[in-house]
């Protein structure tokens, strides 16, 4: 995963395009309309649009992955929430969110989606209604972190030449 900033141009202006991790769906045309959903707004602050189902999966390992690398509780494979995930997967579909500047000092935010969700929303959701302590605290900061691997002394087996006189 490589995060990349760059900019798109269009014949409506230049816009920004941000990511922290490759796609199933890099290098595919954008889905047809997706631009003109938010093109033409002059006060368009944050549009964020994926298709949810496909992001389920590759985001459950890279965010099992930082828990490893950090040395955090995971949300166990075998648990009710992995399941439930895994079970929503195949029925999501896209989740567009819209931040606007609706007033000079208001934002407003819309988010049309099947579920209210985006994929590490419904992430976030699963590590905290398994934490252990719920409805305080995530799995990854409240449970049991997982234990060190042992480093164990070795000793040289290798006889050493002894020092001529």
């Amino acid at each position: 995963m490589e995060p990349y900033l760059r900019s798109i141009p269009l014949p409506e202006g230049e816009f920004v395009m941000g990511s922290v991790g490759a796609s199933p769906f890099t290098n595919r045309p954008a889905p047809t309309g997706l631009f003109e959903q938010f093109v033409s707004r002059t006060n368009l602050v944050i549009y964020d649009w994926e298709m949810t189902g496909p992001r389920i999966e590759p985001g459950l390992y890279s965010i099992q992955l930082l828990r490893l690398l950090f040395q955090k509780a995971q949300i166990p494979p075998e648990s009710d929430s992995m399941a439930w995930l895994q079970a929503l997967e195949p029925k999501l579909g896209n989740c567009a969110s819209v931040v606007a500047l609706t007033r000079p000092d208001t934002l407003s935010l819309v988010r049309r989606s099947s579920i209210g969700f985006t994929g590490v929303e419904l992430q976030l959701l699963a590590d905290w209604l398994e934490s252990p302590k719920f409805p305080c605290g995530l799995t990854t900061f409240v449970a049991e972190a997982p234990p060190l691997p042992s480093h164990k002394h070795r000793t040289n087996s290798v006889a050493q030449p002894s020092p001529e006189k």
